[in-house]
């Protein structure tokens, strides 16, 4: 696109922009093939005009493992640099929500101009989108919590079953169960203080 017809655009209330997107990851070839198809997603919003688009190749890195020391785990990193046309503040800011861009530049206008009513429908769309993120961010939460109460119902019962007609030690529940004794501490506690079980010097039991 021409400076001549972006600048048309400018005048028509478009923001001339410039966004990065990044990532990092393995293998090569996946971080690739991810960045690739989200440019592609990107360049068919029909709230942009597209401009110029350009992905870097990606680099190895090293970074610090988990377990920490002096060893080195070995990722790939790539960015993609995206130049477009879109109207107004409220849509930029709606395209950030959508597409999460490591970093924005408004290239254009110089000077951008806000009347009540403008700032009035930038605030109630941003209102709009958080409370959105905040409703997704609730039934993730909600997702977690079901899936805690059955993971933890499913280990008492499975304690409880291991102990049907037998006595058993903790490090004998523990293999088991298939969890580490620090870890089934918390439900055996749950079983005892529920009078579920009983334990008789290192011995665990049904009541």
């Amino acid at each position: 696109m021409e400076k001549l017809e972006i600048k048309s655009w400018i005048d028509l209330g478009y923001l001339h922009t410039r966004i990065i997107f990044e990532i990092v990851g393995k293998p090569k070839e996946h971080i690739e093939e991810t960045i690739k198809k989200y440019v592609e997603t990107i360049t068919k919003s029909t709230t942009i005009k597209m401009i110029s688009k350009e992905i870097a190749e990606a680099k190895e890195q090293e970074i610090p493992t988990e377990t920490g020391g002096e060893e080195k785990e070995k990722i790939w990193s790539t960015f993609a640099e995206i130049e477009f046309l879109i109207k107004g503040v409220s849509n930029l800011v709606g395209f950030c929500f959508d597409y999460m861009p490591a970093s924005v530049e408004i290239l254009g206008p110089d000077k951008i101009i806000f009347n009540h009513h403008t700032i009035t429908d930038f605030i109630n769309d941003l209102q709009a989108k958080l409370h959105k993120m905040d409703a997704v961010l609730k039934n993730q939460n909600n997702e977690n919590i079901f899936l805690k109460k059955n993971m933890q119902t499913t280990i008492l019962n499975l304690l409880l079953v291991s102990l049907h007609n037998k006595k058993l030690k903790e490090e004998e529940l523990s293999k088991l169960c298939g969890i580490p004794e620090e870890g089934l501490k918390p439900f055996i506690e749950i079983l005892l203080k529920d009078n579920k079980i009983k334990k008789e010097e290192e011995y665990y039991y049904l009541s």
